[in-house]
Order: structure tokens, then C-alpha cells, then sequence
């Protein structure tokens, strides 16, 4: 019914089951991609379970590429560190970031 410009079909509904989940053994952190797989847009939601007390560092000298994320804190409350400024994010709480940049 409908396709991207290589004529697949686009699914536009993913159903919680079937949503891709990630969970880093040592830190607890869970992911799970929200958005349909394949779906042609630069926005992706993603869901992300951080367990309280745990840390997990990016290296941003290591992207290829710019990555533009927002964190919303739904429950609960989380510090983030991106380049020397600290945020103490709370519920309710957005906080938009720009992650590495090309060398």
C-alpha cells in the first residue's frame, strides 16, 4: 500500500513486541527503538531505561558524523554532562544536545 522511493513497503506501525531492544550488561541500560524500521525520517524515538546510579560515557571525538538528540526524563531525574556543562534534568524536563562533530 505504500513505498519509499525503492518501492519496498514501509511499515508504519511496529507493535511493542517487535521493537528492537538493547540492554548494556554492565550498566543495566536498556534501549528500544519506538520508531517503524526503515522508516524514512531523520527523527527516531527511542525509549531508554537508565537504572539509577549508573554512568555511561560517549566519546565524542569518535562520531563521524553530527547526532542530534533530545532527552525528555518522563519519571524520575538524571545529570548529563555534554562539554564541561552539567544538566540537572528533572521530570517533565528536555534537554536538546549536538554529539560529535566531523574532525
Amino acid at each position: 500500500m505504500f513505498a519509499d522511493d525503492e518501492g519496498a513497503a514501509m511499515e508504519l506501525l511496529v507493535r511493542r513486541a517487535q521493537q528492537a531492544e538493547w540492554r548494556d550488561p554492565e550498566s543495566g541500560y536498556m534501549r528500544r527503538t519506538l520508531t517503524p524500521p526503515n522508516w524514512a525520517s531523520l527523527l527516531q524515538m527511542v525509549e531508554v531505561v537508565f537504572p539509577a546510579g549508573a554512568r555511561v560515557m560517549y566519546e565524542a571525538s569518535a562520531r563521524e558524523t553530527t547526532v542530534h538528540q533530545q532527552i525528555w526524563v518522563v519519571h524520575g531525574q538524571i545529570d548529563v554532562l555534554v562539554g564541561g556543562q552539567h544538566y540537572a534534568l528533572r521530570e517533565g524536563d528536555c534537554l536538546a544536545m549536538t554529539l560529535g562533530q566531523s574532525p
